[in-house]
């Protein structure tokens, strides 16, 4: 039975999980319908996320974890008072092998902030792993204890574990890109001749120049401009003609690989990546056949060169494809009908809509 005051069906959780049939009929009994659903289980997961600057993993200086979470019932954002007995654990680990472990238990945890505790980074570590744990209670188990638990480490030193003694960094600073090589305790290696290798983000091939470093270890590479990955390698033996790689991701964000909307309402997609994106297309889609280019529907928010959103509008009900080069393929559907709760009911078709915008980051 409906719930009268928003017409919820409430379902309690199952111990058997997975696809059920029901009866769907009007409370005169009029009318009835065969239909099935997903019958989920009382399952809880976390969303945390562990962070450690790693400027601070300096021996003998005190560094700080920063922990954000939140608990999940299915795909549902629940209390955090929930979660019982929660617990940070820091465990670092020397060249050695020796660990060390200590816990931090957390009396309460507040969604709106950023949980942190400082520790003391101990001489030659080479590995730092922290992990956050805790129980909540399965009320359709009796109460059952169901264990939570994320885990995250941050590798430092690494050089120390090699023969090498000089390693080289790549920089960005106001936009340009810098080479430098420098030795363990963070002297300048210079003139070295190096071998750079850059791979646009348009071809397959690569690019190679020979460079040499100066009195700074530096070499100035400049904006790199639509380059996607840059290689320096040495060919003598001495190192033993060691490779370093950087992959060089601008800022991004994450889209769905899906997106329904209600016939006249806008669609916004976040940009992160400065400039708009160089190909872009959006083709109407009849019975899985492009039929029509609506490319004309978008438009881009923000300077050329700082764009920040697609926008989406005017789609007529149906189908359509969103192509954006170095993504994913979207697919967008409209329908012209009502919105119900987080639902579109139209007479030929019924689309489960998101209850949130995306995520745009506008600066930092």
């Amino acid at each position: 039975t409906p719930d009268e005051k928003t017409g919820f069906i409430i379902v309690p959780f199952t111990q058997q999980p997975g696809a059920k049939n029901l009866v769907l009929a009007d409370a005169a009994g009029d009318f009835a319908t065969l239909a099935n659903f997903d019958h989920h289980a009382e399952e809880y997961r976390l969303d945390v996320h562990l962070h450690i600057e790693r400027e601070q993993l300096l021996a003998r200086r005190e560094a700080t974890v920063a922990l954000r979470t939140a608990l999940l019932l299915g795909d549902a954002q629940v209390s955090l008072d929930l979660i019982q007995d929660a617990k940070l654990t820091i465990t670092t680990t020397a060249i050695d092998g020796v660990a060390t472990t200590s816990e931090v238990k957390i009396a309460k945890l507040d969604p709106a902030k950023v949980f942190t505790h400082p520790f003391l980074v101990p001489e030659r570590v080479v590995n730092v792993a922290v992990s956050f744990s805790g129980q909540v209670e399965k009320m359709s188990k009796g109460g059952e204890k169901q264990q939570l638990a994320a885990h995250a480490g941050f590798a430092l030193n690494g050089i120390d574990q090699t023969p090498l003694v000089r390693a080289p960094h790549l920089s960005n600073f106001g936009g340009s890109y810098v080479f430098e090589l420098l030795g363990k305790n963070g002297e300048p290696i210079a003139n070295q001749a190096l071998v750079f290798d850059f791979m646009h983000r348009d071809f397959d091939y690569k690019l190679d120049f020979a460079l040499r470093t100066d009195e700074q270890g530096r070499i100035d590479l400049g904006p790199l401009a639509d380059i996607a990955a840059v290689q320096s390698r040495r060919d003598d033996r001495e190192n033993g003609g060691d490779r370093h790689g950087w992959e060089l991701a601008s800022a991004d964000g994450t889209w769905p690989d899906s997106i329904h909307a209600k016939a006249g309402d806008a669609i916004t997609l976040p940009w992160a990546g400065g400039a708009g994106p160089r190909e872009v297309s959006l083709l109407e889609l009849r019975g899985g056949t492009f039929v029509t280019n609506r490319q004309a529907a978008i438009t881009l928010t923000g300077a050329s060169a700082n764009v920040s959103l697609l926008t989406i509008t005017g789609l007529a009900p149906g189908d359509y494809s969103l192509h954006v080069a170095g993504r994913d393929e979207v697919t967008i559907r409209v329908a012209a009908g009502q919105p119900v709760q987080n639902w579109i009911i139209a007479p030929n078709r019924d689309l489960e809509v998101r209850e949130f915008a995306l995520l745009g980051i506008k600066s930092v």
